[in-house]
């Protein structure tokens, strides 16, 4: 299966950053609090902005969230996808990802540790994230469409 080139690199990027995302998610959450102000004003300002700076709508940002939402929808896909990994019985594959999206070893470390040609080491990366994209859509992710739309452009 193929999957987008913009599609890849966020692929990529979760996975190689599965270890991070609930610091990313953290982060995130740090930034929206950020904007809670003490004046005040505060109070006053969130009766004519549709997100004031109230405790409460605070929250309601976390919740609505759409960087938070995808992130947490990723780290879970992803639980799924290494927690299967880890109890199948595929050591080249199972050992690959854990090289190099959990330990980020380049393609030589890869080759070295598994004995694996480059040919070998792409055709496992391109089957895993498209695997990975499947699922994504699946979870509403992606939107095919609107995927569709971007890689014929």
């Amino acid at each position: 299966m193929n999957y987008p080139a913009e599609v890849g690199k966020e692929i990529s990027f979760v996975l190689h950053n599965y270890k991070s995302i609930d610091n990313l998610i953290e982060k995130r959450r740090e930034e929206i609090l950020g904007t809670l102000n003490d004046g005040k004003d505060s109070w006053m300002k969130s009766k004519t902005q549709i997100y004031g700076h109230t405790i409460e709508d605070i929250i309601i940002r976390i919740d609505e969230d759409d960087r938070i939402s995808r992130l947490l929808a990723w780290k879970k896909l992803l639980d799924d996808f290494f927690f299967n990994l880890y109890i199948s019985d595929d050591y080249v594959l199972s050992s690959f990802c854990k090289l190099k999206y959990l330990q980020n070893k380049n393609d030589e470390q890869i080759h070295i540790a598994l004995d694996l040609s480059s040919e070998e080491i792409k055709y496992l990366d391109v089957k895993i994230k498209s695997f990975i994209y499947d699922k994504a859509k699946r979870l509403y992710l992606y939107d095919e469409t609107e995927v569709n739309k971007s890689a014929s452009k």
